[in-house]
């Protein structure tokens, strides 16, 4: 029976990036790298000392493909 599955990967056109906004995490070389894939949808969830260059980096590069959403909540 196990042997009989074949996983299905679907290619969804996202990037989720979760955990604190900072230099050492590496979310502005995500954020780098979306400017040059347009087609991919970025989402940043977290936040940090980083996120307001971040999002500055965004609207002076004009890069429409990066969705901030903040710090969300463990609790429901």
């Amino acid at each position: 029976f196990v042997n009989d599955y074949q996983p299905k990967y679907e290619f969804y056109n996202y990037i989720v990036y979760f955990g604190r906004l900072v230099k050492e995490k590496g979310a502005g070389i995500l954020v780098k790298i979306a400017k040059h894939i347009p087609e991919v949808k970025l989402f940043l969830i977290g936040d940090g000392i980083y996120r307001d260059d971040l999002q500055k980096f965004v609207n002076n590069e004009k890069i429409k493909n990066v969705e901030f959403k903040g710090y969300i909540s463990r609790k429901p």
